[in-house]
């Protein structure tokens, strides 16, 4: 059963598996300062609870999380300037709040998977680069486009994640990549299929890059054009993803990873 830490980010105990909703569907999960409290609660709730073995953080709706929330932000930049010069020492503390959030995955005691699904842009590739493993369904677009305005990520895991030039090239241009473009750059992936796997994606299945998850449906573009059904709510396609198959196919992508040498 789901139950709300807070307004904005859901609670659910399933077997050893806690699972974390960013539950702002309509916002596309933008962040905001109430997200981030209710997600640390959550946190809390879930690292003190000896039953859970594995944290699991998805997205409602139609996307992971589309960033920070930018009707949020220009208010409080005209609450916190009005005019004035910019204060970077204000801002620096005002982002450090949400930095503390995100490394708070990366410092877990347990292990963090994030599905990913849709768009996974800004500040939400920050909840996906802080946790152990990545599970992207084919249609996730990742990408920082706010590196174009206001230069690097606050937390800087793109370079942890897929080393300087790969980090170079996907900063400096701002541009977000399907999830096959985010495979092909190093990092690890479990993909979520219909019936069919796009010929595109066999070469990293066969590198043991993706590791695949088979749904009895193939997924709709729902980035663009997403069906009536699928607003504010999480897509049909994505209803069949229980915990076990995303545990499972997490489980899957370690045990490969770590039988395939690199070079």
């Amino acid at each position: 059963m789901l139950r709300p830490v807070g307004a904005t980010v859901g609670y659910e105990l399933d077997g050893a598996v806690a699972t974390l909703t960013l539950d702002r569907p309509q916002r596309l999960n933008a962040i905001t300062p109430a997200l981030i409290e209710d997600l640390e609660a959550a946190l809390d709730r879930a690292e003190a609870d000896d039953a859970v073995r594995v944290i699991r953080l998805k997205g409602a709706g139609r996307s992971f999380c589309a960033g920070y929330d930018i009707e949020w932000g220009a208010e409080h930049m005209e609450e916190a300037e009005g005019g004035r010069a910019w204060d970077p020492m204000a801002d620096y503390r005002m982002m450090s709040r949400f930095v503390g959030a995100y490394m708070r995955l990366w410092r877990s005691p347990k292990p963090v998977i994030a599905q990913v699904h849709g768009h996974c842009v800004g500040g939400g590739t920050d909840f996906a680069l802080c946790s152990d493993l990545i599970v992207c369904a084919d249609d996730c677009r990742i990408g920082y486009p706010p590196a174009r305005v206001w230069g690097s990520p606050t937390t800087a895991m793109w370079l942890y994640r897929v080393g300087l030039e790969r980090s170079k090239r996907l900063l400096l241009t701002g541009d977000t990549g399907p999830m096959h473009l985010a495979a092909a750059v190093g990092t690890p992936i479990v993909a979520v299929f219909g019936p069919s796997m796009p010929w595109r994606y066999a070469p990293l299945v066969a590198d043991h890059r993706i590791v695949r998850v088979d749904l009895p449906c193939s997924p709709c573009n729902r980035i663009r054009q997403p069906p009536e059904r699928c607003v504010g709510h999480t897509p049909d396609c994505l209803v069949g993803v229980t915990t076990e198959m995303v545990v499972a196919a997490g489980r899957d992508l370690l045990a490969s990873t770590l039988a395939v040498p690199r070079p």
